[in-house]
């Protein structure tokens, strides 16, 4: 979530020189060109990233550990695939098999990051407040942060578009402050009315939103023992789960936070200890998967990617490895089936080309079946609800890639299918997306990019349409940062 070092730079220089077109510099490596699927065969993973370096944004006071990897790539060992780091791929015919189940040792030490005491456990209910889910056939308020104001100065506005039911989308023009955000995802609670927002200080903005679009903020900057990256919203809204995107000793982990009946958030304390966790997604069996590093104290053997039963207490089921310990992951997402989850890797530090790790799920393991390779700073994906189609963000790439679930095929199950075909110009620096996942409009597509907020339809059918992009008044003023839709 955190700002990338020279994008404010970047976008006022483009915005100067009138940019528009086709953006972008179709120098860079075409990820379609030559994209390497198959671990097995010894995929090439030995380039360097394109880009130039993490973006500072102004406000940013992330920790010196957050996002650090070596800067060099270790010598392959026997057996490794060259330059990746990984050991080869030993066929989808090779199950590892589920891994023991580990929950926190019962004589754990006190955390250092407790917050306020309470029931460590999820509650389920929320009988107080009941958040039922809203009709999924119904107009949805979206809401994106507005992160740069005139000259690409700093800015804490957020502001409010209207999807209609026919998928029409408009821009009201009203805005709202809180804390700046320059990415990352807006979380709501099942009836859409409470949003929560990471922002780039490490805080929460909280705020409600009626029928007809009044916002009021909660709290413009929510602070606990943690800073956060990530938020996701669970149970029945009444709880929300923090990631803390820095090393366990500086608070990384997993943290969380009550949602009372008026909105107002109570710090829980962190609940899983980890480094670096950049990935929380729920599977449609009930287990979340934490893309982290050494979840409550593990060693690496454990891998980077793990499955977790999130119940009373947090009990982990299995996991495995995606990368190697130097990726830093950007998008991530689970197939509508449950059975991939797909996992970027948008590190500029390892030595490597970026990718696209695509993980089965089996039973309580994650088993890598494919690795694409190169694919430019995968920073954002989405799987549609149905059809197996997904969407793939590639920011510095100025594209969006439609990929495709493939039958039968167990040693690649995924398809890079090309380019979306977007007509009325070249995407943007395109960056967070969110989808609708209910109702009539089920696989709309929100896409953040320099020019405003796209629209994208992935259908049942398996197609992937281009609907456009919506101006939020023009401007680097209008360049939208986090995104967010009612459920």
């Amino acid at each position: 979530m955190r700002g990338r070092f020279g994008f404010v730079a970047l976008l006022v220089g483009w915005i100067g020189c009138g940019g528009g077109g086709t953006g972008g510099t179709d120098g860079f490596r075409d990820p379609g060109a030559d994209l390497v699927i198959d671990v097995a065969g010894g995929g090439d993973v030995g380039e360097t990233d394109f880009r130039a370096g993490p973006d500072g944004a102004i406000e940013d006071s992330a920790s010196p550990h957050d996002g650090e990897a070596s800067e060099t790539a270790d010598v392959p060992a026997p057996g490794e695939t060259p330059d990746s780091g990984m050991p080869a791929d030993e066929g989808p015919g090779e199950d590892p098999g589920p891994e023991v189940s580990e929950d926190l040792p019962a004589d754990a030490p006190a955390d250092p990051f407790p917050g306020d005491p309470g029931d460590p456990g999820l509650d389920p209910g929320g009988e107080g407040c009941p958040r039922e889910p809203a009709p999924a056939d119904r107009p949805r308020w979206i809401v994106a942060s507005l992160p740069y104001g005139t000259g690409g100065s700093p800015s804490r506005a957020w502001t409010l578009l209207r999807l209609d039911t026919d998928g029409r989308l408009a821009w009201t023009g009203a805005r709202f402050e809180m804390g700046r955000a320059t990415g990352g995802l807006v979380a709501f609670t099942p009836d859409g009315r409470l949003g929560i927002a990471a922002q780039d200080d490490g805080s929460l903005g909280v705020f409600t939103v009626t029928d007809d679009g009044a916002v009021r903020v909660v709290d413009g900057g929510f602070r606990g023992a943690f800073y956060a990256d990530q938020v996701r919203i669970v149970g029945n809204g009444d709880r929300a789960l923090v990631l803390d995107a820095e090393w366990a000793e500086s608070g990384g982990g997993v943290h969380q936070v009550e949602i009372g009946c008026d909105g107002t958030l109570v710090d829980r304390g962190r609940w899983i200890p980890a480094r670096l966790p950049r990935a929380l997604l729920r599977l449609p069996g009930g287990a979340f998967l934490l893309a982290a590093w050494f979840p409550e104290g593990l060693s690496a053997e454990a891998g980077d990617v793990h499955l977790y039963d999130l119940g009373e207490r947090p009990r982990r089921l299995g996991g495995g490895q995606a990368f190697p310990d130097d990726a830093i992951m950007g998008g991530a997402a689970v197939t509508a089936d449950g059975t991939l989850a797909l996992l970027g890797d948008v590190s500029e530090f390892s030595g490597r080309d970026t990718a696209i790790a695509v993980m089965e799920v089996q039973g309580d393991a994650l088993v890598r079946r494919q690795v694409i390779t190169p694919f430019e700073d995968p920073v954002s994906l989405v799987a549609a609800p149905q059809g197996g189609t997904l969407l793939a963000a590639s920011g510095y790439g100025d594209a969006l890639w439609v990929l495709e679930q493939v039958p039968g095929q167990p040693g690649a199950p995924i398809r890079v299918r090309g380019r979306l075909d977007t007509p009325g110009g070249k995407p943007q620096l395109p960056g967070s997306m969110v989808i609708l996942e209910r109702g009539p409009l089920s696989g709309r597509v929100l896409v953040a990019e320099v020019t405003g907020i796209r629209q994208v339809h992935l259908g049942a059918d398996g197609s992937a349409t281009d609907l456009g992009v919506t101006s939020l008044g023009g401007g680097v003023e209008g360049l939208p940062g986090a995104l967010g839709i009612q459920p």
